[in-house]
């Protein structure tokens, strides 16, 4: 993360939710991933790793949240408003920085590499909030044989995935004669064949 509001001692917590499971993360939860705390910095570097199991990638979104794991002092929206929230330590503040929402379905399935602006909360003003944080987001398929392709994806058939393959093709033989006079012969671009690998490699074809 970088241009954060003032020297502190930032961490993040993240998790994947649903549009009709969604909550707010706070210090303290459980159950939530956490990162290391990066001490006095305004330009920290976790450099760590979380895994989530996914669902359904048409309702799941990744929720990252910033806070000041700092001595207390009031900063950003809780100074506004004059609220902090607490931890499962007694009388230890830590004050909210930012967030990030990333609806995944919106995501390559090659993933993304790039930094994502920090905003408020959606019922407080973004006064005061500043920064970006960089994340990798990658897929893999599942090695837990309880999560089924019908679970992930729906119910799909060897008839889908060639109709997929067709319309790749469609779409790699209309950009390729946007540019070049004579007919596409192939191959498939990088893009196309990992598309098609995660189809089939998700839906157990």
């Amino acid at each position: 993360a970088h241009d954060l509001i003032s020297l502190c001692s930032p961490y993040c917590m993240l998790d994947v939710q649903t549009e009709s499971n969604k909550f707010d993360v706070v210090p303290g939860m459980k159950h939530i991933s956490r990162s290391d705390t990066d001490e006095n910095s305004r330009s920290p570097q976790w450099n760590q790793q979380f895994s989530f199991e996914l669902r359904n990638f048409d309702e799941e979104f990744l929720h990252l949240s910033v806070w000041d794991e700092s001595s207390g002092e009031l900063c950003c929206e809780e100074a506004l408003f004059g609220k902090s929230l607490f931890n499962a330590k007694k009388d230890e503040s830590h004050c909210f920085l930012g967030q990030i929402e990333i609806p995944l379905k919106y995501i390559s399935c090659t993933g993304v590499d790039q930094w994502f602006k920090l905003h408020s909360r959606g019922w407080m003003t973004s006064l005061g909030i500043t920064g970006e944080v960089r994340l990798c987001i990658e897929f893999a398929s599942s090695k837990n044989a309880d999560i089924s392709a019908n679970t992930l994806y729906g119910t799909y058939s060897t008839e889908d995935f060639y109709s997929l393959c067709h319309q790749l093709h469609k779409y790699e033989a209309l950009q390729y004669s946007l540019i070049h006079s004579e007919p596409w012969k192939g191959p498939l671009s990088l893009t196309s064949r990992i598309i098609i690998n995660h189809f089939a490699v998700q839906c157990r074809l």
